[in-house]
């Protein structure tokens, strides 16, 4: 027996896990590029 209502549950959170990774790499490279995030040059 396989519990499928588990296996739904999972997905969802993986898809969420990953939308919101691909969202903040999106705001981690518009920040870069229009200069309000810059390197520290350390």
């Amino acid at each position: 027996m396989k519990d499928d209502d588990q296996s739904i549950k999972m997905a969802k959170s993986l898809t969420i896990r990953v939308v919101l990774s691909v969202v903040l790499f999106i705001l981690i490279f518009v920040g870069y590029s229009m200069g309000w995030i810059t390197p520290n040059h350390i």
